[in-house]
């Protein structure tokens, strides 16, 4: 007899077949009637001898216990199954039914277009539920009062009065206030969250100030609360608020050919490239500069020049007549973007 079995699909087979008494891999085994995911504190099914059934587990864990169960519950596709909660307590079982079945019933009065299915699984749901309460009975004689809320149910669910008109008034009713109650909720913590990102925000504004005059600390998450890019002249070197720095000679390079109108996409500063200059903002890779503030730094390092006015990314001629879809995503007018652009502009700019 092999104890030790190839993995899981063996040990759920064996069990099934009840061949032998013990069985086991890396995480799943069985010890007699009982079959178990990981540990005893996970019970799959059990057999039950004295009314010829298994018992099976309804309860959900990890992936790899779900699939345990699944393993398990294809084995025993030949024997007569019950499904409860916990095969080791059929109390706790019918507790957590009772439970499902007010679940149920309030997703019912909630759906609206899928109303009907859910309404149908509340039914099977207490038609199986009274089905093993009835035949394991004996097993739940300290559970009564649990036994007779069930029975008002299935009373109900066969008289087709699970949902009497005022009840389900008053189910709606509850329903909205939780709804009302969840709105507010999230406001306060939308509110809270909006004033917390503003105190926030002010922090960072007065480390940036610090930084720019000459402060050790370094605000490098101040780009979290929308500060553009700072910058500074210290020991020889232009630093930036997000924590790059170059030497001022490449600094007053780039001023140069900026102040020059020269295309400057692709320039090697020092470590770094510069991405675009539109005019308005200065792109080397994540830093965004604003024009104000390399005028501002070139005014500290008093270098001559001035930038050019600056000019559209993209000339435009106005609207283009393109239909929005299709017509307009294959457009050589507007290129898909819904103003014509002006290509002769484009063409001057480059040849300049």
């Amino acid at each position: 007899m092999r104890i030790r079995l190839a993995n899981a699909a063996e040990v759920a087979h064996v069990w099934a077949a009840r061949s032998q008494n013990e069985g086991r891999c890396a995480n799943m085994f069985f010890d007699g009637p009982s079959i178990y995911s990981y540990g005893r504190h996970f019970e799959i099914a059990r057999f039950d001898d004295k009314r010829n059934c298994v018992l099976m587990t309804t309860r959900r864990y990890s992936n790899t216990t779900a699939k345990h169960i699944r393993l398990v519950d294809g084995a025993v596709t030949h024997k007569d199954v019950v499904y409860v909660f916990r095969p080791d307590d059929l109390g706790e079982s019918l507790i957590h039914a009772l439970r499902e079945i007010d679940d149920m019933r309030a997703a019912v009065v909630k759906a609206k277009s899928t109303a009907a299915d859910k309404k149908r699984a509340l039914e099977l749901f207490i038609d199986a539920t009274a089905a093993w309460v009835k035949r394991f009975r004996p097993e739940l004689k300290y559970h009564g009062a649990q036994v007779k809320m069930l029975g008002h149910w299935k009373r109900r669910r066969d008289a087709d009065k699970l949902f009497p008109a005022a009840e389900v008034e008053r189910m709606r009713a509850a329903h909205k206030a939780e709804n009302e109650e969840a709105r507010r909720r999230r406001a306060e913590m939308e509110d809270a969250r909006m004033l917390r990102d503003a105190e926030q925000e002010d922090k960072a504004r007065d480390v940036v100030k610090a930084w720019a005059a000459g402060g050790d600390e370094q605000p490098y998450y101040s780009w979290k609360a929308g500060i553009p890019t700072v910058l500074r002249v210290k020991d020889g070197r232009v630093e930036t608020s997000r924590g790059a720095q170059i030497t001022v000679k490449r600094a007053a390079g780039l001023w140069a050919l900026l102040t020059g109108g020269r295309d400057v996409a692709g320039l090697k500063l020092d470590n770094y490239t510069v991405t675009s200059w539109d005019g308005a903002v200065l792109t080397v890779g994540c830093h965004g500069i604003p024009r104000a503030e390399l005028e501002r730094i070139a005014a500290v390092l008093g270098l001559p020049g001035a930038l050019p006015a600056p000019r559209p990314a993209v000339p435009t001629l106005g609207p283009c007549s393109c239909r929005p879809g299709q017509d307009r995503d294959n457009c050589p007018a507007c290129e898909g973007t819904g103003q014509r652009i002006d290509f002769a502009a484009l063409r001057a700019r480059r040849g300049a």
